[in-house]
């Protein structure tokens, strides 16, 4: 049997990809490397369409797996939180495409116009304005959820989800001060490297904890596909 210990692996690949990105900034910086290319465009957490994008994305798909393991054990011993755990899923899948695809983007004009905002205005990312009332209303329907959970969970699910969200939201909102035309300062690389570095930490810290869930419950989550239909059984270890 193939057993993979993931978490490490994608810890050492957040590291090796946030100092590889932090080295292109300061060779774009002082001896003027090009970033639109070749690895260091790969490595780039700030653009779309390159290795950095699609490792992050990744990384919130395992949280959603995590939390789909989660549903199914919460539905096979019938917790009353399972339909909670359910909407846990449905959002990290929701962050995993928008990380991939940059859906949030699409309401940032509008929000711009609606708000007469320009550029070195805090809020020239306008998209956090519905993204905190979203996140607002999701956290005060998984409160119950949050507080049926183990200290060590609740705790790591907070701070996980602070750090996460304090990069995404608190940090962008920082960047529509110190942006540029051209989005190329020094001042604006290097607030933007800090957010997805908040967001690759966050993410992290949360697979960890939904993991750790899985692992205390004690059973083993079998998955059985055909051409049609994935089911996913839970057994009690011995």
């Amino acid at each position: 049997m193939l057993n993979i210990r993931i978490l490490p692996l994608l810890v050492l690949a957040s590291v090796v990809t946030v100092v590889l990105d932090g080295l292109g900034i300061l060779g774009h910086e002082w001896w003027e490397w090009q970033r639109i290319h070749g690895l260091w465009r790969q490595v780039d957490l700030n653009q779309e369409g390159n290795f950095a994008s699609w490792f992050e994305a990744f990384i919130l798909l395992c949280c959603t797996i995590a939390a789909a393991g989660n549903t199914v054990l919460a539905r096979s011993r019938n917790d009353p939180h399972a339909r909670r755990w359910f909407v846990v899923s449905a959002l990290l899948l929701v962050m995993t495409v928008d990380e991939a695809s940059q859906i949030h983007d699409m309401a940032t004009s509008g929000m711009r116009k609606l708000l007469d905002v320009e550029m070195g205005d805090s809020l020239f990312f306008a998209w956090v304005i519905p993204a905190a009332l979203v996140l607002v209303v999701a956290g005060l329907y998984l409160l119950p959820l949050l507080f049926a959970l183990e200290p060590v969970a609740r705790l790591g699910l907070l701070l996980g989800g602070g750090v996460y969200f304090g990069g995404a939201l608190v940090v962008e909102v920082i960047s529509g001060k110190v942006i540029t035309p051209g989005r190329d300062s020094p001042g604006y690389h290097a607030i933007t490297l800090f957010e997805e570095v908040l967001e690759l930490a966050g993410s992290l810290i949360v697979l960890t904890v939904l993991l750790g869930i899985i692992e205390r419950a004690d059973a083993t989550i079998r998955l059985r596909a055909t051409a049609t239909t994935i089911q996913a059984t839970v057994e009690q270890r011995a």
